[in-house]
């Protein structure tokens, strides 16, 4: 769209476009009938600024001469391609062709950047206040299914395609706020950035696990991004995202149950998204604001000698522990442990730094250690040329506490 307009390419190499949606096996009423071009699974129309649409080309043997374009959009997605063109949804708007990719769009996109636009544009600053051009509310339209049609002179159809959204999400919905939960003294605070989401809502929980939902409480959305307040009380309670968006890769409104992507403290596995302050003096170890005080200095960064160190393995089989601190964190506060006597010997001997791994949550290993099983025998006891070992192994590789 250039004001209400339409920008196109040259037909793209086959090669060398993404495969991503076009991968999956095709919905009823997606694919284009004999004798037309199109797909709706597949989005060959790039929406790439606030008034920049982006075709694939006119298609082949055509030429661009008293073609039409419309875009369709359906809050329920229950668009369809059928032999009449593009089927469903609200009135489709009309858009005017508008000649070559402009030298703004060819900057961000850079395979268009050889082509020139010469039609009037709304300034990026406009865009960005207003955050629609006439005709086209951009923040309504992005929560929908939609599909580009285009039809000849005669009003019949010839070609069809999905819509991707990636640059004008960067164009009109910039936001540079907060996100996640905050605590503050006035309670507690929760933002989402999902400007393609028709419906948010944040599911409370008192506990890190069982069913019973605490509330559920409708977000506000404004400007792409979804917000929810609550009481002091909500901090260490956990909450989840119910998302109602449209998927392109369903062709479907879906609803989904997801964790924040910006949470700070999670449950076992990531299950839940725990309301949390990172500058609580409960979640802070002994010693921790004045860590970077106490740190040996460091000139250079070539003076630096590493030592990487699994944090499970580092202790998982340290009789010298405790059995409930194997593998764990604790493992590296007991100073009489045979893993912590070895650190300080090397670091005796000149280390300076250790590279702590993995940090964080991965989906290969249940964190919760009370699933954890182990190869069934004595491992060490059978011919370590034979395939004892293996199966042994094999039989419980997805059920240890070892990540690869």
């Amino acid at each position: 769209v250039s004001g209400n307009g339409m920008l196109w390419t040259e037909e793209p190499d086959p090669q060398a476009l993404p495969k991503g949606p076009a991968m999956r096996r095709s919905p009823a009423g997606s694919t284009a009938p004999a004798g037309l071009q199109g797909s709706l699974s597949e989005a060959w129309a790039i929406w790439a600024t606030a008034d920049s649409i982006l075709w694939r080309g006119p298609p082949k043997g055509r030429d661009t001469h008293g073609l039409q374009f419309k875009l369709h959009q359906s809050w329920t997605a229950d668009l369809e391609l059928q032999a009449e063109g593009v089927t469903g949804g609200d009135t489709p708007l009309t858009l005017t062709a508008a000649g070559s990719v402009s030298a703004d769009v060819g900057a961000r996109f850079p395979q268009y950047a050889e082509y020139t636009d010469n039609v009037p544009r709304a300034t990026a600053a406009d865009n960005r206040r207003r955050r629609w051009v006439p005709g086209v509310d951009v923040a309504a339209v992005v929560r929908h299914q939609l599909a580009i049609s285009v039809l000849n002179e005669d009003g019949e159809p010839v070609d069809a395609m999905g819509v991707q959204l990636t640059g004008v999400l960067d164009d009109c919905f910039e936001y540079s706020g907060p996100l996640g939960a905050a605590l503050c003294r006035e309670g507690v605070e929760i933002h989402l950035w999902a400007p393609t989401a028709q419906r948010v809502s944040l599911l409370r929980y008192a506990s890190a696990v069982g069913d019973d939902v605490a509330e559920t409480i409708p977000m506000a959305e404004e400007a792409g991004v979804w917000s929810a307040k609550g009481p002091v009380a909500w901090a260490g309670s956990y909450y989840q995202y119910q998302v109602e968006v449209y998927c392109p890769w369903t062709l479907r409104v879906e609803r989904s149950i997801s964790t924040d992507p910006y949470s700070r403290s999670l449950s076992a596995n990531g299950g839940r998204t725990q309301i949390a302050s990172l500058d609580e003096a409960a979640l802070k170890p002994k010693g921790w604001d004045a860590l970077g005080h106490s740190k040996p200095a460091l000139e250079a960064f070539t003076d630096i000698t590493l030592y990487e160190l699994h944090i499970r393995d580092f202790s998982a089989l340290d009789d010298s522990l405790p059995e409930a601190a194997r593998g764990t964190y604790s493992a590296f506060c007991d100073p009489a442990a045979s893993g912590v006597r070895h650190l300080q010997g090397l670091a005796a001997a000149g280390l300076s730094h250790v590279h702590l791994l993995p940090s964080y949550d991965f989906g290969s290993v249940d964190e919760r250690k009370d699933t954890w099983r182990d190869p069934e025998g004595d491992l060490g006891a059978m011919d370590c040329a034979g395939r004892e070992q293996q199966a042994a192994v094999g039989a419980i590789q997805n059920c240890d506490g070892f990540n690869w």
